[in-house]
């Protein structure tokens, strides 16, 4: 699987504009994922096909409905696309997707995290096809829990380690994993971004809002009125006043939160303006694409000089480099357990995550982090992993 989807979400490899071949009319026209708890039996068409969410658990004798799942349940499966570079299934720490999910180390948000991986293995989807055939599937489709060994502590140190808890053979179903691949791409959405959303209002709004806003500007805005935008969220019709408090109120609102939001490809910009009427307010969206002019005095001198030994102009260098996706949290941690210092070069890894590409980037990335948990790394680990890169580089064509 394309892991564009590095909710993460990285950038984008290609072209910018939406995939609207693939896309669900319903995402394009409102929310599919409301705040709180998630409307069951909702029926979403793609391609012909109609997906139905939250049906009856079909090996049961007694009508016997999918577990309930909340916006926080679609970000924990969203979090655990995040580690699909290829592979499904795939090995995950709990450790790890806590941290991805919700920047937390906590027991007490493990034991929550467990729980709803467990309420997804128990929510059922169906998809009946053109041709009348109906398939009706878990969200989660497997998972295993592997307690390893805990790490050994120095020796002097007398506190003892708990078993590190791995989840393993951590699958989604593909049909369910490639169609929420082909909807991060198509709304432009970073996940990294999403969890940074302290508001279910805010999280629900940014799940829909940058696809509608994409190809509106300052001047020319995409507009909704907050009755509408309430209605599509699901929400209890509520005086215009209210409305507008719920959007506003606090330091850290949600017009705040969602105003220069990253996605894919720029920001999202949001403002709250009165209608002309004056019975309601309305939300106005665009989207601030990043700067569309590169200096090549502003790269890496060696990374320019790397790229014209392997015998490519600077035009092409040019074009690679429009646009630098941040690092993900799963890079981040290779970088930390490679002892490589992040911030003294940042710059120059996103440019070579973009040149090498983001699988070449991680298996240097791996290589670099395996020498150092073997004790094989360089006196300089940046200087060396930085050489590294410059070589592949040089070398690539």
């Amino acid at each position: 699987m394309d892991n564009q989807f590095s909710l993460s979400l990285s950038e984008p490899k290609s072209s910018t504009k939406p995939l609207h071949s693939r896309v669900p009319k319903d995402w394009l026209l409102k929310p599919v994922f409301v705040p709180g708890l998630q409307p069951k039996n909702r029926e979403i068409m793609v391609n012909g096909n109609k997906w139905i969410m939250g049906v009856n658990n079909p090996l049961s004798k007694k009508p016997e409905p999918s577990r309930d799942i909340t916006l926080a349940h679609i970000k924990v499966a969203l979090g655990v696309l995040t580690f699909f570079h290829g592979n499904n299934p795939v090995s995950i720490s709990v450790t790890e997707l806590a941290k991805r999910c919700a920047d937390s180390r906590g027991g007490r948000y493990y034991r929550d995290l467990l729980q709803k991986l467990n309420d997804l293995r128990d929510y059922w989807v169906s998809v009946t096809y053109e041709n009348g055939d109906t398939k009706i599937f878990t969200l989660l489709k497997s998972i295993a829990v592997l307690s390893k060994a805990p790490k050994k502590k120095p020796i002097g140190q007398n506190t003892s380690s708990e078993p590190q808890l791995w989840l393993d053979s951590v699958e989604l179903h593909e049909e369910f994993a490639d169609l929420m691949s082909d909807f991060a791409k198509t709304m432009h959405l970073r996940f990294d971004t999403m969890k940074k959303l302290t508001s279910d209002i805010a999280q629900s709004i940014y799940l829909f809002l940058p696809s509608r806003a994409f190809y509106h500007s300052k001047e020319d805005p995409f507009e909704i009125t907050l009755s509408l935008l309430f209605e599509q969220l699901g929400l209890d019709r509520q005086p215009k006043s209210v409305r507008y408090k719920l959007l506003t109120q606090h330091k850290n609102s949600v017009i705040n939160q969602l105003d220069n939001a990253e996605i894919l490809t720029g920001y999202l910009r949001v403002k709250l303006k009165e209608t002309s009427d004056r019975s309601d307010w309305k939300l106005l969206a665009w989207v601030e694409e990043k700067s569309k002019s590169l200096n090549l005095e502003n790269s890496e001198s060696a990374i320019v000089e790397a790229w014209i030994k392997s015998g490519r102009s600077e035009i092409d260098l040019t074009k690679k480099l429009f646009k630098l996706p941040e690092l993900d949290d799963y890079e981040l941690e290779l970088l930390e357990k490679a002892e490589i210092q992040y911030n003294s070069c940042k710059r120059f890894l996103q440019q070579s995550k973009v040149l090498l590409g983001e699988n070449k980037f991680h298996l240097l990335l791996s290589e670099a982090k395996a020498e150092n948990m073997e004790g094989r790394q360089a006196k300089n680990p940046t200087g060396a992993f930085i050489w590294r890169l410059l070589n592949q580089i040089e070398q690539t064509k």
